[in-house]
C-alpha cells in the first residue's frame, strides 16, 4: 500500500498544468463560447487531433479573438494515466474567446 501511494504522490506531482494563449485579434474584451469551452480533445504526440476540429466561424459569429489550451488538473491526471500505456496519447482542454461586439 505505502508503494501504492508512492506511485500516486510521483504521478500526480508529474502532471503539471499547461497553458498557452494564441491571439488572433487585437486584445478587447471578450465572452467564452459555449460551444468549446473546455472540453475534452485528444490528439496524437500534441500535433495530430483526434477529436473533431475546432470551428471558429461556427464558434464565434462575432469573431474569434483568441484560443487558449490549458491542461487542467483532471487533464494531467488523464495524461498520466494514458502516458504510462498509449505515451504519444495526449488531452487538452481548448477555449475560444468570441468578440463580445456584434459586428
Amino acid at each position: 500500500m505505502r508503494r501504492f501511494s508512492l506511485v500516486v504522490l510521483i504521478g500526480l506531482s508529474l502532471s503539471s498544468c499547461y497553458r498557452a494563449s494564441i491571439q488572433l485579434q487585437e486584445p478587447r474584451e471578450t465572452v467564452t463560447s459555449s460551444d468549446i469551452d473546455d472540453s475534452m480533445h485528444f490528439s496524437l504526440l500534441g500535433v495530430v487531433e483526434l477529436s473533431d476540429a475546432v470551428d471558429l466561424e461556427t464558434s464565434c459569429a462575432s469573431g474569434a479573438v483568441a484560443i487558449k489550451e490549458k491542461i487542467s488538473f483532471t487533464g494531467g491526471i488523464i495524461n498520466a494515466l494514458l502516458g504510462t500505456y498509449v505515451p504519444v496519447l495526449q488531452v487538452m482542454n481548448p477555449t475560444v474567446e468570441c468578440d463580445a461586439e456584434a459586428p
